[in-house]
Protein backbone atom coordinates (compact mmCIF):
# COMPACT_ATOMS: atom_id res chain seq x y z
CA UNK A 1 0.00 0.00 0.00
CA UNK A 2 1.17 3.60 -1.13
CA UNK A 3 1.95 6.20 1.48
CA UNK A 4 -1.22 8.06 0.21
CA UNK A 5 -1.21 10.74 3.22
CA UNK A 6 2.61 11.99 2.26
CA UNK A 7 1.46 11.49 -1.64
CA UNK A 8 -1.53 13.60 -0.81
CA UNK A 9 0.76 16.26 1.18
CA UNK A 10 3.15 16.81 -1.77
CA UNK A 11 0.59 17.57 -4.10
CA UNK A 12 -1.05 19.82 -1.93
CA UNK A 13 2.49 21.98 -1.14
CA UNK A 14 2.67 21.69 -4.92
CA UNK A 15 -0.28 23.40 -5.47
CA UNK A 16 -0.81 25.72 -2.73
CA UNK A 17 2.92 26.59 -0.88
CA UNK A 18 3.15 25.65 2.65
CA UNK A 19 -0.30 23.81 2.55
CA UNK A 20 -0.01 20.36 4.38
CA UNK A 21 -2.37 17.32 6.20
CA UNK A 22 -2.82 17.53 9.73
CA UNK A 23 -1.29 15.31 11.97
CA UNK A 24 -5.15 13.49 11.70
CA UNK A 25 -4.89 13.71 7.83
CA UNK A 26 -6.85 16.24 7.37
CA UNK A 27 -6.18 19.66 5.07
CA UNK A 28 -8.51 22.71 4.16
CA UNK A 29 -7.36 24.57 0.65
CA UNK A 30 -9.68 28.18 0.78
CA UNK A 31 -10.30 29.39 -2.29
CA UNK A 32 -11.98 32.32 -0.99
CA UNK A 33 -13.75 33.59 2.24
CA UNK A 34 -17.10 31.64 1.41
CA UNK A 35 -15.48 28.54 -0.04
CA UNK A 36 -13.57 25.97 1.84
CA UNK A 37 -12.58 22.45 0.66
CA UNK A 38 -11.53 19.86 3.09
CA UNK A 39 -9.76 16.96 2.33
CA UNK A 40 -8.78 13.79 4.42
CA UNK A 41 -7.12 10.94 4.05
CA UNK A 42 -7.26 8.06 6.96
CA UNK A 43 -4.49 6.63 7.80
CA UNK A 44 -4.04 3.03 5.96
CA UNK A 45 -6.25 4.33 3.39
CA UNK A 46 -6.16 4.72 -0.37
CA UNK A 47 -8.86 7.38 -0.33
CA UNK A 48 -8.78 11.05 -0.20
CA UNK A 49 -12.44 12.44 0.45
CA UNK A 50 -13.04 15.64 -0.57
CA UNK A 51 -16.30 17.94 0.65
CA UNK A 52 -17.15 21.31 0.94
CA UNK A 53 -20.22 23.18 1.99
CA UNK A 54 -23.29 24.41 -0.21
CA UNK A 55 -25.84 25.25 2.08
CA UNK A 56 -27.42 24.87 5.42
CA UNK A 57 -31.31 23.79 5.38
CA UNK A 58 -33.60 26.57 5.24
CA UNK A 59 -35.58 26.88 8.82
CA UNK A 60 -39.31 26.42 6.78
CA UNK A 61 -39.73 23.27 5.13
CA UNK A 62 -36.09 21.64 5.69
CA UNK A 63 -37.27 18.22 3.97
CA UNK A 64 -38.01 20.13 0.75
CA UNK A 65 -34.14 20.82 0.70
CA UNK A 66 -33.20 17.19 1.32
CA UNK A 67 -35.56 16.24 -1.46
CA UNK A 68 -33.70 18.56 -3.78
CA UNK A 69 -30.60 17.21 -2.96
CA UNK A 70 -31.39 13.52 -3.83
CA UNK A 71 -33.16 14.64 -7.06
CA UNK A 72 -29.68 16.31 -8.35
CA UNK A 73 -28.02 12.95 -7.19
CA UNK A 74 -29.97 11.12 -8.80
CA UNK A 75 -28.74 11.58 -11.96
CA UNK A 76 -25.47 13.46 -10.84
CA UNK A 77 -25.06 15.51 -14.14
CA UNK A 78 -25.13 19.13 -12.47
CA UNK A 79 -22.49 17.70 -9.90
CA UNK A 80 -20.18 16.25 -12.29
CA UNK A 81 -19.98 12.94 -10.53
CA UNK A 82 -19.85 14.39 -6.68
CA UNK A 83 -22.97 13.95 -4.47
CA UNK A 84 -24.66 15.66 -2.09
CA UNK A 85 -24.20 14.58 1.76
CA UNK A 86 -25.84 15.58 5.17
CA UNK A 87 -23.26 16.71 7.39
CA UNK A 88 -24.67 16.84 10.95
CA UNK A 89 -21.17 18.32 12.62
CA UNK A 90 -22.07 21.53 10.82
CA UNK A 91 -25.64 20.63 10.29
CA UNK A 92 -24.93 21.41 6.12
CA UNK A 93 -25.62 20.03 2.82
CA UNK A 94 -22.24 19.00 1.47
CA UNK A 95 -20.98 18.36 -1.71
CA UNK A 96 -18.82 15.12 -1.58
CA UNK A 97 -16.20 13.22 -3.90
CA UNK A 98 -13.84 10.37 -2.88
CA UNK A 99 -10.42 10.09 -4.88
CA UNK A 100 -8.41 6.49 -5.01
CA UNK A 101 -5.06 7.99 -4.85
CA UNK A 102 -2.93 5.15 -6.47
CA UNK A 103 -4.82 6.24 -9.68
CA UNK A 104 -4.03 9.74 -9.55
CA UNK A 105 -0.93 11.90 -10.08
CA UNK A 106 -0.16 15.36 -9.89
CA UNK A 107 -2.13 16.48 -12.61
CA UNK A 108 -5.03 14.36 -12.62
CA UNK A 109 -5.42 15.73 -9.18
CA UNK A 110 -5.01 19.39 -9.87
CA UNK A 111 -7.92 18.72 -11.79
CA UNK A 112 -9.95 16.98 -9.73
CA UNK A 113 -9.36 19.84 -7.29
CA UNK A 114 -10.52 22.30 -9.79
CA UNK A 115 -13.67 20.25 -11.50
CA UNK A 116 -15.07 19.63 -7.82
CA UNK A 117 -14.59 23.81 -7.11
CA UNK A 118 -17.05 24.15 -9.88
CA UNK A 119 -19.40 21.36 -9.51
CA UNK A 120 -19.47 23.43 -5.86
CA UNK A 121 -20.07 26.15 -7.54
CA UNK A 122 -23.09 24.69 -9.52
CA UNK A 123 -24.46 22.74 -6.37
CA UNK A 124 -24.83 26.01 -4.66
CA UNK A 125 -26.42 27.86 -7.55
CA UNK A 126 -28.98 25.05 -8.11
CA UNK A 127 -29.59 25.90 -4.17
CA UNK A 128 -29.61 29.69 -4.73
CA UNK A 129 -32.34 29.21 -7.47
CA UNK A 130 -34.84 27.27 -5.16
CA UNK A 131 -38.32 28.41 -3.92
CA UNK A 132 -39.28 26.69 -1.17
CA UNK A 133 -43.16 26.88 -0.66
CA UNK A 134 -45.41 25.44 1.83
CA UNK A 135 -48.47 24.04 -0.87
CA UNK A 136 -45.88 23.34 -3.89
CA UNK A 137 -43.12 20.40 -2.98
CA UNK A 138 -39.80 21.31 -4.94
CA UNK A 139 -39.15 20.51 -8.51
CA UNK A 140 -35.82 20.79 -10.65
CA UNK A 141 -35.94 23.38 -13.17
CA UNK A 142 -34.84 20.63 -15.74
CA UNK A 143 -37.47 18.28 -14.84
CA UNK A 144 -40.45 20.71 -15.53
CA UNK A 145 -42.51 18.35 -17.02
CA UNK A 146 -43.48 15.01 -16.23
CA UNK A 147 -42.40 11.75 -18.03
CA UNK A 148 -46.40 11.40 -19.66
CA UNK A 149 -46.02 14.97 -20.88
CA UNK A 150 -42.64 14.83 -22.28
CA UNK A 151 -43.74 11.24 -24.39
CA UNK A 152 -47.19 13.44 -25.22
CA UNK A 153 -45.12 16.54 -26.62
CA UNK A 154 -42.64 13.59 -28.81
CA UNK A 155 -46.10 12.01 -30.05
CA UNK A 156 -47.55 15.28 -31.16
CA UNK A 157 -44.20 16.23 -32.33
CA UNK A 158 -43.66 13.19 -34.63
CA UNK A 159 -47.42 13.64 -36.32
CA UNK A 160 -46.86 17.19 -37.04
CA UNK A 161 -43.21 15.96 -39.09
CA UNK A 162 -45.58 13.21 -40.93
CA UNK A 163 -47.93 15.96 -41.67
CA UNK A 164 -44.98 18.01 -43.27
CA UNK A 165 -43.77 15.32 -45.22
CA UNK A 166 -45.04 15.33 -49.43
CA UNK A 167 -47.35 12.42 -50.16
CA UNK A 168 -45.14 9.83 -52.35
Amino acid sequence: MQDCIAIIDRWLSEREPGLHLDEDGVAGLQRDPQTILILEVPRDSEVCYLYAPVTSLPEKNPELALVAALELNRFGRPLGGCWLAWDPDIAMLTLCHNLHVPAYDSVSFNNTIDNFLISLDQAREEFSEYKWSDDQPYRHSTQENTSAEIQEDAYEQSNRENRLLPNS
